[in-house]
């Protein structure tokens, strides 16, 4: 995102009628299952390109983005002009309102921002003040609420955002595809999109919208029983946590020992010493505020709300009933889980023939 804006300010636009917006699309992941679509390898890549620039396409694009009485303002592939789930959208929201701009309506963008727009519709994004810095952000970063903001101009324009229909015959074998039905079936964006649950959105982005999800309700349960998973396969007392420790003890190097072990073990470290005390001083003034959901999976393994659940823990002890949402991952058949061993042991067993 950042070379593209620094590009658009290499030029005058008004020398310009339209400006395309390519890019590459990496290809590592076998399978990808987003916005109610399942791309294998290179699908979304061309899907992307055969939008805006494919032999069939590219002469249509610069057609109806010419042709003022069309009202178009942005074409792309048509089934990757798409709407974000609510979690997204709350992010982005956030982002244009530090950036004083509008709330799109509807709120609609490109999957992968690749596509041809009116050149004169991107000096709203050229004239935005921002900086190279703000791209340093991570998780559900700057850049990736970029990637949405740069195709706003055409809504807040009252322009049409529309395209070609690409690839619909390979698009419509998804159901031959090998395991496919379990991510139409079992998405978490499901979980994410009920509206009778409060969960944090950075969080819903992370942990839920990338697994399976089986089912998912509503319970009460003693805050003893909420449990922490520190491997792939232990679990512990919450009162045996780090978190809770650092409420005992109040010794920062406990805490420093927690961020790391959660950087090392789980790659996050969004939950530092400072916020972390926020929540302790908010928590003591206004007790528990349930402005989230605590989320548990089936064992009472804590997802979500851990340090609010040390919290209740230490201030009311292991008998207080909290409520909580239980999550449910899909789990797969036995027959299956059988096929993925057998196929990993035929794997490894080809690797070391090669080594």
């Amino acid at each position: 995102m950042w070379p593209f804006i620094t590009a658009l300010h290499s030029v005058n636009l008004d020398d310009y009628d339209i400006v395309f917006k390519l890019q590459s699309k990496g290809i590592k992941r076998k399978q990808l299952y987003m916005y109610g679509q399942y791309f294998r390898k290179r699908d979304w890549f061309l899907n992307l390109f055969e939008g805006c620039v494919g032999p069939f396409t590219v002469h249509t694009a610069i057609r109806d983005l010419m042709d003022s009485k069309k009202g178009i303002g942005l074409v792309a592939a048509k089934n990757l002009i798409v709407e974000d789930p609510r979690h997204k959208r709350n992010m982005v929201y956030e982002t244009l309102d530090e950036l004083g701009l509008q709330h799109p309506s509807p709120y609609r963008f490109v999957a992968g921002t690749c596509f041809a727009t009116r050149a004169s519709l991107l000096n709203k994004i050229k004239d935005l003040d921002i900086t190279k810095e703000q791209f340093n952000s991570k998780y559900f970063s700057f850049a990736h609420r970029m990637e949405r903001v740069i195709c706003f101009p055409a809504i807040w324009e009252g322009l049409k955002m529309t395209g070609p229909n690409v690839m619909r015959l390979k698009r419509s074998l998804w159901v031959f595809y090998p395991f496919a039905w379990q991510w139409r079936k079992y998405s978490g964006v499901r979980m994410i999109e009920d509206l009778s649950l409060n969960m944090d959105d950075m969080f819903a982005w992370i942990d839920i919208e990338p697994i399976l999800v089986k089912t998912w309700k509503r319970d009460k349960i003693p805050v003893g029983q909420i449990l922490r998973e520190i491997s792939r396969t232990s679990l512990i007392k919450l009162s045996d946590t780090l978190p809770y420790q650092y409420l005992v003890t109040r010794d920062s190097d406990v805490y420093e020992q927690y961020q790391k072990y959660n950087k090392e073990v789980w790659g996050n470290d969004l939950m530092s010493k400072d916020r972390f005390d926020s929540l302790i001083e908010s928590f003591e003034s206004n007790g528990d505020t349930h402005e989230k959901d605590i989320v548990v999976d089936d064992r009472n393994a804590i997802m979500d709300g851990q340090h609010r659940s040390c919290l209740l823990l230490y201030k009311y002890g292991p008998q207080y009933m909290v409520d909580v949402v239980r999550c449910v991952r899909y789990d797969d058949p036995r027959i299956l889980k059988i096929a993925y061993s057998v196929k990993n042991w035929i794997r490894t067993k080809i690797q070391k023939a090669k080594n």
